[in-house]
């Protein structure tokens, strides 16, 4: 699941769940509860603000005393 953060013409910025071919919006807190809505935007219909990313590396730290 890639999340990416858009805007619609006009419209405020949003969450949403990049889908194949649209991108469905997350209603509710993206860093709290939250949920996929029904609501759907084509790739064309959208401005990409944070596009999603597939970093090459995930370096966790951790210390255990």
């Amino acid at each position: 699941m890639k999340i990416l953060r858009f805007m619609t013409t006009g419209n405020r910025p949003m969450y949403g769940v990049w889908e194949e071919d649209a991108v469905r919006v997350i209603a509710g807190d993206p860093f709290g509860i939250w949920g996929i809505s029904d609501t759907r935007f084509r790739l064309e219909q959208i401005t990409l603000i944070l596009p999603p990313v597939d970093p090459p590396n995930i370096v966790g730290v951790g210390i255990n005393f």
